[in-house]
């Protein structure tokens, strides 16, 4: 499972700083959800097609909310529901499976359209509230992108990380 957490960003920071904790959770929870939504259906596209009479592992990726490291992180998971375990056998293989990647490949051909969806879906959300990158730092600015890179989303960086999938208590039967 890979999950996607934005730390840095410097006008951002600043947008969100003027709206309540609470808010600024709110918007960016929102945010990385509709950001993760391509990551999951390309995972989908990628995983391999199971027993139609199971649990299809293919048709089993959904974004979640995931627990930050503190109060004040947002983040989300993408990948498969806890019914379709075994996608951690198929991505890192096993001693008797060769691995079938399908959440890393995924992550990697879709992490740069995730990062413009992100800044574009939190720009649009704190324009709607108001706030717009003009009024944050005191003055006009550019508003075609900027920032690193081409994401849009300021000064600063991402940061994902790789987790397998929990095993289910009791292991497997």
């Amino acid at each position: 499972m890979i999950s996607v957490q934005f730390e840095g960003g410097k006008e951002l920071v600043a947008a969100l700083g003027t709206l309540s904790k609470a808010m600024s959770k709110k918007i960016l929870i929102e945010s990385l959800k509709s950001a993760a939504e391509p990551m999951r259906r390309r995972m989908g596209a990628m995983a391999p097609k199971g027993d139609p009479q199971g649990v299809n592992l293919s048709q089993s990726m959904e974004v979640m909310t995931s627990r930050g490291q503190d109060a004040l992180e947002a983040a989300v998971a993408v990948g498969p529901t806890k019914e379709a375990f075994y996608g951690s056998f198929q991505e890192f293989g096993t001693a008797h499976h060769a691995a079938q990647p399908f959440a890393r490949p995924a992550f990697d051909s879709e992490k740069e359209k995730a990062l413009q969806l992100l800044a574009a879906a939190l720009w649009r959300e704190l324009a709607a509230r108001g706030v717009n990158r003009g009024t944050v730092l005191g003055g006009p600015v550019d508003d075609s992108g900027g920032g690193t890179g081409s994401s849009g989303l300021g000064e600063g960086s991402f940061q994902y990380k790789i987790r397998k999938p929990r095993m289910p208590k009791g292991g497997i039967s």
